[in-house]
C-alpha cells in the first residue's frame, strides 16, 4: 500500500465524518451555520421590506387621502401603527432565531403567522372603507 493509498473500511477517518442529519450547535441540520444565519438575515429584511410597504401605504393615505375627513386619519394611524407591528414582530422573531441558532435548535413560531393575519386584516379594514 503507497502512501497516497486510502485505507479500507471504515478507519479513524470514517469516524470523524460528521452526521449530515445530526442537530448540534456547530452546524444545524443544514450543515451549515453561516448560511442558516444569513438566511435568518435576509428574512429579517423581507421582515423590514414589508413593514416599510406598509408604513408607505399610511403615507400615501396621508398624501393622497379623499380629504380632510376623519376616516383618512384613522386609517393613517391604523396603517401606521400596523407597520410598526410588524417592524418590531420581525426584530424580535430575528433575534429569536438567532439565539436558537447558536443554542443549536429551532422552534417554529406559532404566534408571528397570526401576528401578520391580524395585521393585513386590520389594516385592510383600515383602508376599504376609504375606497367605498
Amino acid at each position: 500500500m503507497g502512501a497516497d493509498a486510502l485505507p479500507e473500511g471504515p478507519g479513524p477517518a470514517a469516524a470523524q465524518a460528521p452526521d449530515p442529519t445530526a442537530v448540534d450547535g456547530s452546524t444545524g441540520r443544514s450543515g451549515n451555520r453561516a448560511r442558516d444565519h444569513l438566511a435568518n438575515e435576509r428574512t429579517y429584511l423581507a421582515w423590514l421590506r414589508t413593514a416599510i410597504g406598509v408604513l408607505a401605504l399610511a403615507a400615501a393615505i396621508a398624501r393622497f387621502g379623499t380629504g380632510p375627513s376623519g376616516r383618512d386619519k384613522v386609517a393613517v394611524v391604523i396603517t401606521g401603527i400596523m407597520g410598526l407591528v410588524l417592524l418590531g414582530t420581525g426584530t424580535r422573531r430575528y433575534y429569536q432565531v438567532a439565539r436558537d441558532l447558536e443554542r443549536g435548535r429551532f422552534e417554529i413560531s406559532r404566534r408571528t403567522p397570526l401576528v401578520v393575519g391580524a395585521v393585513v386584516v386590520v389594516a385592510a379594514l383600515s383602508v376599504l372603507p376609504l375606497l367605498l
